[in-house]
């Protein structure tokens, strides 16, 4: 009886530590006190939750950067980011950005298992790119929040808030998995969202995507192409003269929506981003060969130079594109260097190969089109 008794005020007090203590640690892990105080979007549709869980991680990376990785998370999609094998059937999260999940609107379901149901998916009820994402589903909310911490740094904050229908048939295995599994899972997917929208970001800003789009010396050209030979990159140059205004081929070929019409190789390409063309718009290309891309505007500086990069499950690409004055019209340069993923790097030699008579083949598609075609060159772009 004694040893009952013991066992179940020993039981009692490591329950009320857990309350008192643990739980609103874990429930918070990562986040600012200020953080998981304040009022945020979503909070109204459950005032009164019996989980209230707010999350938190910096990200050196803009929150245009981590926005992607956000918006095609969920089963059937990205993955989870999380213990694959625990909440994704063993199949590994994505390590790039996936374009068929890039458009995400209001009303959408983002699924967590097999079967989407009103109880097993979340629908989107607000969404601002770029800045905030609140999701729904019966009793809960669930908000992604990204807020800029600095230079090239993002906060992302999450919340979920929900209430225990204590009457379903699955409520032990529920309280299971969101009372100890959650607050683990959790935190593992906002390091995985860190770590991949860190290693993107990185790659972007790399001193070579710098230089990209400058004039290039025969020094430093001779420099940087040792250099891309040490790290095994591809690097692909061609220029071409066209006898248009500059401004005319800048705005023409700064439109990747138009790559299609110069780029045999590319069967389809979508504007992922609303407003004009700039900095920071986002595109999703399909190919002949090869698997989708998300490419990202990371300079604009009209009429004389834009910077892109894209991400795929094959490769990443850096590119500079400019466009110089001439007597007869422009002179348009371009600049690649592509940095193959896993075996496709013992290929490198022969990729370089392939792609050097393809650019200057996109190169003089794209001079023929605009001086025979007389082509209307798009009034989207962004004017400084």
């Amino acid at each position: 009886m004694n040893k009952a008794i013991g066992a179940g005020v020993a039981a009692g007090a490591a329950a009320g530590i857990h309350l008192r203590w643990v739980r609103p640690r874990i429930f918070s892990w990562g986040a600012a006190p200020g953080e998981a105080g304040r009022p945020m979007a979503g909070d109204e549709v459950c005032p009164r939750p019996q989980l209230n869980a707010t999350r938190a991680v910096t990200i050196a990376a803009r929150p245009g950067e981590v926005w992607p990785w956000l918006v095609q998370w969920g089963w059937n999609r990205a993955g989870f980011y999380s213990y694959d094998l625990l909440d994704n059937l063993g199949r590994p999260s994505a390590q790039e950005l996936l374009p068929q999940f890039q458009r995400l609107a209001v009303g959408d379901w983002v699924p967590m298992s097999g079967k989407t149901t009103p109880s097993t998916a979340f629908r989107v009820t607000r969404l601002e790119p770029g800045r905030l994402m609140l999701w729904e589903k019966s009793g809960g909310t669930w908000l992604w929040l990204l807020e800029p911490a600095g230079p090239e740094r993002t906060r992302l904050i999450t919340r979920m808030r929900s209430r225990y229908q204590w009457t379903r048939p699955a409520i032990v295995t529920e309280l299971v998995l969101m009372e100890i599994g959650d607050p683990f899972m959790m935190r593992k997917c906002l390091l995985g969202i860190k770590q991949r929208a860190e290693r993107l970001a990185a790659g972007r800003r790399r001193p070579a995507a710098a230089t990209a789009a400058e004039h290039r010396p025969e020094a430093a050209s001779i420099r940087s192409r040792r250099e891309a030979r040490r790290m095994s990159l591809v690097v692909v140059e061609a220029e071409v003269d066209v006898g248009r205004p500059p401004e005319d081929v800048f705005d023409y070929c700064s439109d990747h929506r138009h790559e299609p019409e110069w780029n045999p190789m590319m069967t389809r390409i979508e504007k992922l981003t609303d407003g004009p063309i700039g900095a920071g718009t986002r595109y999703a290309a399909e190919f002949v060969k090869g698997p989708p891309m998300v490419m990202e505007c990371t300079r604009y500086e009209r009429p004389a130079t834009w910077s892109l990069t894209g991400d795929s499950r094959a490769l990443t690409a850096r590119g500079g594109w400019r466009v110089l004055p001439t007597a007869d019209g422009a002179h348009l340069a371009v600049r690649v260097e592509m940095e193959p993923h896993g075996l496709l790097r013992l290929a490198a030699p022969l990729l370089r190969r392939r792609e050097q008579p393809m650019f200057a083949r996109d190169l003089h598609n794209i001079k023929a089109r605009l001086e025979e075609a007389r082509v209307t060159p798009s009034t989207e772009s962004e004017e400084e």
